[in-house]
């Protein structure tokens, strides 16, 4: 079974692929992989805030009792 954080990595090997040869070629396409690559981005930030928010929870709940 491959792990999620080795897909993401698969993923950005291949983007960068692609923006280093056929994106040179087709401006849309390098557009796109862009769009892409931002998008992951983002992905990872909101689940960093979401683990943030989740030690958070648990620690005041832990202070709560």
């Amino acid at each position: 079974m491959v792990s999620l954080g080795f897909d993401k990595k698969i993923a950005k090997i291949v983007l960068n692929i692609i923006d280093k040869t056929i994106g040179k070629k087709f401006p849309m396409i390098d557009k796109l992989t862009d769009l892409f690559q931002e998008q992951q981005i983002q992905d990872k930030k909101v689940r960093d805030l979401e683990l943030r928010l989740d030690a958070l929870e648990h620690f005041l709940k832990e202070n709560n009792k």
